[in-house]
């Protein structure tokens, strides 16, 4: 699997808002799951820093991601510029990918 975690520093007063669009059924999850190889998005909020969050989003592949930015080029723009007014800050933290463990591991 396929991980694209952000973090993000939402503007104090839209929190709640902030929550509903990038919780796991909020608008980026629905465009989202407009693709093939979209499997969740994950929303994490820090319990010693409440106004730093992360957002993980889960795909199968890093080619489901591409496909999925190019096919929706335009809507992901719209969301992400609509988007702004809710942010004071956010970055990309990474992408990684899910290790299985080797059968060695497993036997311990």
């Amino acid at each position: 699997m396929f991980h694209v975690v952000w973090e993000f520093r939402p503007v104090e007063d839209k929190l709640a808002e902030f929550e509903r669009v990038y919780g796991p059924k909020g608008a980026w999850a629905q465009l989202f799951s407009r693709a093939d190889g979209y499997l969740q998005s994950i929303l994490l909020r820090d319990e010693t820093d409440p106004g730093r969050y992360w957002t993980i989003d889960v795909w199968v592949s890093e080619r489901a991601l591409v496909d999925f930015k190019a096919r929706h080029r335009e809507a992901y723009a719209a969301l992400d510029l609509e988007c702004e007014a809710l942010c004071r800050d956010e970055r990309i933290l990474g992408c990684f990918v899910a290790r299985q463990p080797e059968p060695e591991d497993v036997a311990r």
